[in-house]
């Protein structure tokens, strides 16, 4: 347990979503934008090297996203200190300015993926490397939208299990 409590102190929160956006977006992203320079000239795939240029550009930003949840909530605003993970994640999801822009951002990255979806189906170049690398990265978009709200709710609920003990000994000091 004392492992556990170096490598994610209970005061702090579980980077659990963190590491989800990482996995589902970092190495899409990078390859959505290798594919997209890699295939520009090819003039078969034209929407499909704007989906993966975008796609890129969406994954960066669900990435620095992920980053700033953690670090305003593992790093509270003045005054915040005291409160748990959980208070300091609410005040977070209802008062936050980033968090409301993100949302903007999070619908358009939503009706991004159906215009790829759509590009996909119609697709001239099917079965290029160009195509199964756009396929890929839409796949992941999805997951990760659809999945992030599942992940956050499920982070919470393991962070709920932690502030018992947090709570216990904040009092006893």
């Amino acid at each position: 347990e004392e492992g556990c409590a170096a490598i994610c102190p209970a005061d702090k929160p579980l980077p659990i979503f963190l590491t989800f956006a990482l996995a589902t977006n970092a190495i899409s992203g990078v390859m959505s934008l290798v594919y997209a320079a890699r295939e520009w000239s090819n003039s078969c795939g034209e929407p499909l090297q704007t989906f993966c240029l975008v796609a890129g550009f969406i994954a960066a930003v669900n990435v620095a996203f992920a980053s700033y949840l953690y670090y305003r909530t593992a790093h509270p605003l003045p005054g915040m200190e005291e409160n748990s993970v959980l208070d300091r994640s609410w005040h977070l999801f209802l008062y936050d300015p980033g968090v409301y822009c993100y949302l903007f951002f999070y619908l358009f990255a939503f009706g991004w993926n159906f215009a790829g979806a759509s590009w996909l189906a119609d697709s001239q170049c099917k079965g290029s490397d160009l195509h199964r690398m756009a396929s890929a990265a839409s796949l992941l978009l999805w997951l990760y939208l659809g999945g992030g709200v599942a992940v956050i709710v499920l982070s919470l609920c393991f962070q709920c299990s932690r502030e018992d003990d947090v709570m216990a000994a904040r009092r006893a000091r």
